[in-house]
């Protein structure tokens, strides 16, 4: 049995390999299991070879466990309402990313850019922003128990009342914000004191 497997796996990288980009990245978030990481393979050995770039690639709703996006040029895309838990997008440029309500439970954006990145209600327990560049990034009413944000540039992150504590627990204090977030209108929030 573990040979068919192997067999099956084989011609399914190779027909992911046979596809042309734009299809494969569409076709990603209908893909499950085995299915996805065969794809997904496939499409991390193809941007190795070229720029590296998936910039403003709509992934809504995209569902796979340890999903590895490593070093990605990911800028503007959108994750909202995805199933990514143990994600790894180390080091990945994702400026402008939306990730509104997606689990990123013990994700890792270790050194990530995640200027301007949307993150509202998105469940971010135990994820690792360590060293990543938070700037202007929208935390409100996410779930952020557990995060890691050792060294993380945090100036113009926005944060909920309820989050307080949490970050009182890593020295950082938050003041009361009076910016205008032209994504979905909002006005307020808390963000990091200077």
């Amino acid at each position: 049995m573990p040979l068919l497997f192997g067999f099956k796996r084989r011609l399914g990288k190779r027909w992911y390999a046979m596809q042309p980009t734009d299809k494969l990245v569409a076709r990603l978030p209908l893909l499950t299991g085995a299915a996805a990481e065969t794809a997904l393979s496939a499409l991390q050995e193809r941007l190795a070879h070229q720029d590296g770039s998936l910039v403003g690639v709509d992934w809504s709703g995209l569902r796979m466990q340890r999903a590895q996006m490593a070093a990605w040029q990911l800028k503007n895309a959108r994750f909202a309402g995805g199933e990514l838990p143990n994600a790894y997008f180390a080091y990945s440029q994702l400026a402008g990313a939306d990730f509104r309500g997606t689990n990123l439970r013990d994700a890792h954006f270790r050194e990530a850019r995640l200027t301007g990145v949307d993150f509202a209600d998105a469940d971010l327990r135990n994820a690792n922003f360590a060293r990543a560049d938070l700037r202007d990034a929208n935390l409100r009413d996410a779930d952020i128990r557990g995060i890691n944000l050792w060294a993380a540039e945090l100036r113009g992150a926005r944060f909920s009342e309820h989050h307080r504590d949490a970050l009182r627990q890593m020295d950082i204090r938050l003041c009361a914000g009076s910016e205008y977030n032209a994504r979905n209108g909002r006005t307020g929030g808390f963000v990091k004191c200077i």
